[in-house]
């Protein structure tokens, strides 16, 4: 059974009533640098990365290393262990994601798209300091010179495991290259494994991955449907769910909460608007809402069992949107056309606003009171 929304019904948020901001951190802080905002944590800090500002040189862009931490109302703290980005030669963050004590990115020498996407994979422990190097490209695809993956590497930190997508070249003329996931654990041992075939858009729920199969990157797949399925940490593959596409259309999105919740976007296509589902395992019911953009995949999309967030990138729309699931209502919490992003972790919001003439970003984080 299906519920559906639409952005254009949106209730504005108050400040005050919905959530109550704790603290703004800007992408320019004082002393010079610049910093990336990577990801919202449980509890409402933020994993960013601060370096010196990217330079362009004779038509190249200079990446300065960049060293990794977390931003709170106390300030920026470096994660003890010096994990610096780029520190041995040029490399900037291509995904990140956090569970715990293990922060866990991919990074890439790339400053172009789509080729090449060169990826180094590495996992940072909090709780001994450790940081372990999981592997690189080279050892999945045999080469540097691969695309993006389909839908993007989208990596994401299990219970026990890391996964990611990543393209390789398999010689089609139509199909030059597929998409598959790999696993690794934070420490490295064992090396990297290849997971799902086939396959892109990683989640996970505990140690069982969920994953999106479309015939872009599965020809065994009818055009027109998209396949979600779930791998358990003993490796069984099943099917959880289907559903329909229309020309153009594909899943750019698949996210999962704690609780094995769903959330996943269907592209515009050739339609101006896409759609964001919301699956409930309990009771196998979807709510969608209508979102007025592409739903390209560099839109934002965080969820948890309460909240859902997101922002368009730098598509048309603009809104930064959380949507309440205890109340049902979608909330509109601000606007920003070109760098539209929205977070959410614990009871936390965060999202972007650009000042009027400036060039740079402020991020608030808030505590949501619904």
């Amino acid at each position: 059974m299906l519920s559906a929304l639409d952005t254009k019904d949106a209730q504005k948020a108050t400040g005050g009533v919905q959530h109550k901001e704790i603290f703004t951190t800007s992408s320019r802080l004082a002393d010079g640098t610049y910093t990336s905002i990577r990801m919202l944590r449980p509890d409402g800090s933020l994993v960013v990365d601060v370096g010196g500002k990217d330079q362009a040189e004779n038509g190249k862009i200079l990446i300065p290393p960049k060293t990794l931490g977390l931003y709170s109302r106390e300030g920026y703290r470096p994660f003890p262990g010096s994990v610096r980005i780029g520190a041995d030669r040029q490399r900037q963050i291509d995904s990140l994601n956090t569970n715990g004590p293990i922060t866990a990115w991919s990074e890439t020498e790339s400053t172009s798209w789509p080729f090449p996407l060169d990826w180094r994979v590495v996992a940072y422990n909090a709780a001994d300091h450790s940081t372990n190097v999981l592997g690189d490209s080279t050892k999945i695809a045999g080469t540097t010179d691969i695309p993006e993956a389909a839908g993007g590497t989208s990596l994401v930190v299990g219970k026990h495991q890391i996964f990611w997508a990543t393209a390789y070249p398999i010689g089609e003329d139509k199909r030059p290259f597929g998409t598959k996931i790999i696993t690794s654990r934070p420490d490295g041992e064992g090396g990297m494994t290849v997971v799902a075939e086939n396959a892109k858009l990683p989640a996970v729920v505990g140690d069982d991955l969920y994953y999106v199969r479309t015939n872009e990157i599965a020809p065994q797949v009818p055009e027109g449907r998209y396949e979600i399925w779930r791998r358990s940490p003993e490796g069984k593959h099943d099917p959880v769910l289907s559903g329909t596409m229309q020309g153009e259309q594909t899943v750019t999105v698949l996210k999962a909460t704690p609780s094995g919740r769903l959330a996943w976007v269907v592209s515009a296509g050739e339609k101006r608007t896409s759609t964001l589902f919301l699956w409930e395992p309990t009771d196998n019911t979807a709510t969608t809402i209508t979102m007025h953009h592409f739903g390209a995949p560099t839109m934002s999309l965080d969820v948890t069992d309460r909240l859902v967030a997101w922002g368009d990138g730098s598509a048309n729309d603009g809104g930064e949107y959380v949507f309440d699931r205890k109340q049902g209502k979608i909330w509109h919490i601000h606007t920003e056309v070109g760098f539209s992003s929205a977070r959410t972790a614990g009871d936390f919001i965060a999202w972007s606003d650009i000042p009027e003439g400036e060039n740079f970003a402020i991020w608030h984080v808030a505590h949501w009171k619904g």
